[in-house]
């Protein structure tokens, strides 16, 4: 666990400032770092690291606030409108089940702002959750898969959680060259960040390619132009490269939709049973495999 003490101001604007951009921006200054946010409409957000010895009346002092950001907006350009201070703290559960009690989002962890992962984390709890226990409300499966919850989310949350704590420590670094040894150093000398994709801890399935099982799976378009979600919805899938004899509704091929193809491609399958989750619950190569692969029931809560 760490943290990080930061102000946080909203803001909105008397006039338009495209030159503030439409986007995040972080500013890694050594003196103080800041985050610039565009939000919806004329609002705007910033966040100031607090050094320490700073208190939280020199944090929302409002001419304090203004020399911060001189080099942006001034008080003629905009209108503070809140100004709290935050501690980003993270933190993960030891347990998310006890009996029937199970615990999401927030309540299962923590994790700093700086990749935007906390709330894309609860919907991927959510959406983990969610059909496991239909299943078993359904009596279609054994209590004991809501097990399967806690060990599948923890270690890809926390994958997140330490990518993010590394990113905030990178941003909030008052040591330059302490900041940059942090960061890896690319050939050309530059300071990058590789975006991560780990799997789910432990993950429920079987089948040949088991180093594939966990795996988030991509987003294809089919041929009439609709992605996958909107043909599928919170269903399962299977998608094979080849057409099979017997096709049911949830199942796709590379044949009639090219595009799920390079998805398998990228993959490293020949067929994969998707998850209503998006995420693989098994993968084949071979004929003789994928055949095996089709004839696992389809874990739908539908």
């Amino acid at each position: 666990s760490h943290q990080f003490l930061h102000s946080r101001l909203s803001m909105g604007l008397n006039r338009p400032m495209p030159g503030l951009g439409d986007h995040t921006l972080q500013v890694c200054d050594p003196a103080r770092p800041m985050t610039y946010c565009r939000a919806p409409g004329s609002r705007r957000r910033w966040e100031i690291k607090l050094r320490d010895g700073e208190s939280e009346v020199d944090a929302t002092d409002p001419d304090r606030i203004w020399a911060f950001l001189s080099r942006w907006p001034t008080p003629e350009d905009a209108t503070l409108e809140r100004t709290a201070v935050y501690t980003f703290r993270s933190a993960i559960a030891r347990s998310w089940r006890n009996g029937r009690l199970l615990i999401a989002g927030d309540a299962a962890h923590l994790t700093p702002p700086f990749m935007g992962q906390g709330m894309c984390a609860g919907i991927r709890d959510a959406a983990n959750l969610a059909w496991k226990l239909a299943l078993v409300l359904q009596n279609r499966a054994n209590p004991e898969v809501l097990d399967s919850y806690g060990a599948e989310r923890g270690p890809h949350a926390r994958a997140y959680i330490e990518t993010a704590m590394r990113l905030g420590g990178l941003i909030n670094s008052l040591d330059r060259d302490g900041a940059l040894d942090m960061a890896k150093q690319s050939d050309a000398g530059r300071a990058t960040m590789a975006s991560i994709e780990p799997q789910l801890g432990d993950p429920l399935g079987r089948g040949s390619e088991d180093r594939l099982r966990g795996r988030l799976f991509g987003h294809p378009r089919l041929s009439d132009g609709r992605l996958l979600d909107d043909a599928v919805g919170y269903a399962p899938a299977i998608l094979t490269r080849a057409a099979l004899p017997l096709s049911g509704p949830n199942e796709f091929n590379a044949q009639d939709h090219p595009d799920i193809g390079v998805h398998l491609d990228a993959l490293g399958a020949d067929a994969a049973l998707i998850r209503p989750d998006r995420y693989v619950m098994a993968a084949a190569q071979g004929d003789g495999q994928v055949t095996a692969l089709c004839q696992i029931p389809l874990p739908s809560p539908l």
